[in-house]
């Protein structure tokens, strides 16, 4: 069925709007509409614009529904795991009302940019806050529970380390999503153009939308493969992509690792890691062992887990690289000018 120029100028400004309101992708969203008012009768002749944008309303809410109910459900199941990890078993009571609770809230205050790939990680930190308190809400009347779980509420105060520890992680996510959604850091992580191509489509909104079935099948096999390659690659994704300004130190660090402990003479360090030197060969310290580094600065106790990265033996000693695990900046260590630096 033909459509006039009037119905398909009302269909168009139709989806702009509603596409902008929910972050729905709109040239999808237009196909979608057009194709179901070929399929309903024609309006009357003269329709006014209300009469076809609730002819649209409808549909409308089917394709919103099939796009964002996937993240709901996803968002659903990550947000009940989490209530159990932070509340433990004590919240199973209430945990599935808190979540659909907090779903409900998140689709009554939907922001558009929570669609796209920069806007999923607020829209996860925003839930679980929003979560956590509809199920501390929810205890109230249960004396015993609301005991049990008034020391999990949002907005505890964290220890220094944990602190340090918990930016450490969201830096890391924040580097390897912007590398998920460049194609020349997947390109220089050895994926095959078509697995890299399909990763940044995937990230986007309704990656599939202009394809026919079977290059939408293609697509999904092709994310499916670079999913699995980049999970081999899990730690180059989160490495920055700059170098840590290294500074020369003096004084000594206790590694424990495999058992065994050593002590080691700082060479340098910076935000990602140290060097170390000793006059005796190491050799329970090897290549790729994870291992604890105690030092002691003065008055000062820094302890970080890190991890063996290069082992150089030469003139009767061994310096060692050693990069934290998680990077973060390191107070000012007793420095001598004069030393060499081992650069990781």
């Amino acid at each position: 069925m033909m459509l006039s120029p009037t119905s398909e100028r009302y269909a168009e400004r139709f989806a702009q709007a509603f596409a902008a309101h929910w972050g729905l992708d709109v040239c999808a969203l237009e196909k979608h509409l057009i194709s179901h008012l070929k399929r309903t009768p024609a309006p009357p002749h003269g329709a006014a614009e209300e009469s076809v944008e609730a002819a649209l309303m409808q549909p409308a809410l089917d394709f919103r529904n099939k796009v964002m109910g996937p993240v709901l459900q996803e968002l659903f199941d990550w947000l009940r795991a989490r209530l159990s990890y932070k509340l433990g078993k004590a919240c199973h009571a209430y945990r599935d009302d808190a979540v659909s609770q907090a779903l409900k809230a998140l689709v009554d205050h939907w922001k558009a940019w929570w669609m796209t790939p920069a806007g999923q990680d607020h829209l996860r930190r925003y839930a679980l806050v929003t979560a956590l308190r509809m199920a501390v809400r929810m205890t109230e009347g249960d004396e015993a529970l609301a005991r049990e779980l008034s020391g999990c509420e949002p907005g505890r105060a964290l220890d220094p380390e944990a602190e340090s520890l918990q930016s450490a992680e969201q830096l890391q996510r924040a580097i390897a999503q912007s590398k998920l959604r460049d194609l020349g850091s997947l390109l220089d992580m050895g994926l095959p153009p078509a697995e890299a191509n399909a990763v940044v489509r995937w990230l986007g909104v309704a990656p599939a939308a202009d394809l026919d079935r079977r290059a939408a099948e293609a697509l999904r096999k092709a994310f499916q493969r670079g999913r699995e390659r980049l999970r081999t690659l899990a730690d180059r994704l989160g490495q920055d992509r700059r170098r840590h300004p290294r500074s020369a130190a003096h004084c000594w660090c206790t590694v424990e690792g495999l058992g065994l402990r050593g002590r080691y003479r700082v060479l340098d360090y910076a935000a990602g890691g140290l060097g170390l030197e000793s006059p005796l060969d190491c050799a329970a310290l090897e290549v790729g062992a994870d291992c604890t580094v105690r030092i002691h600065s003065g008055s000062t106790v820094i302890v970080r887990g890190a991890r063996c990265v290069r082992i150089d033996r030469a003139d009767g000693k061994v310096r060692v690289g050693l990069r934290f695990h998680f990077p973060h900046p390191m107070p000012p260590l007793p420095r001598r000018q004069q030393e060499a630096q081992l650069t990781l």
